[in-house]
């Protein structure tokens, strides 16, 4: 099955890449984006403290997309269990690489270079998200 998605480049909705999955909803097309994101934002993101995402713009980021973000960490990070953002370092050798915890989350409003020149870097975007 192959439906005419953004820009009218014809996407296989069945056989999308994990990267990138099409979906219709509320009468618009959207992409999933399965994304890593690293420990130490993590659980800003999750309990609502972190409401924005900063990345480079190579997925075409578009308001409606969904971000799945699943918890990676590397053994020189000290896991944050104080989402006050009290740090204790924990023996890195109890640690994955990448977890299997996830969280998603829905692009709300996205910030360009042509929006702020001065403060957003070429081929970047800040986006709102709201976690659901």
């Amino acid at each position: 099955m192959s439906k005419q998605v953004r820009n009218h480049v014809n996407i296989d909705v069945w056989n999308a890449p994990d990267k990138e999955k099409i979906s219709y909803a509320n009468g618009e097309w959207m992409t999933t984006h399965n994304l890593k994101l690293h420990d130490r934002y993590y659980d800003a993101v999750k309990y609502g403290f972190k409401r924005f995402e900063i990345r480079k713009n190579d997925r075409d980021f578009r308001v409606g997309d969904i971000l799945v973000l699943t918890r990676i960490c590397d053994e020189q990070t000290p896991v944050n269990l104080d989402i006050k953002g009290k740090y204790l370092p924990i023996n890195p050798n109890y640690l994955p690489v990448q977890s299997d915890e996830q969280i998603k989350a829905k692009v709300t409003y996205i910030l360009t270079h042509a929006d702020f020149p001065d403060g957003i870097p070429e081929g970047y975007v800040v986006m709102t998200i709201e976690v659901f």
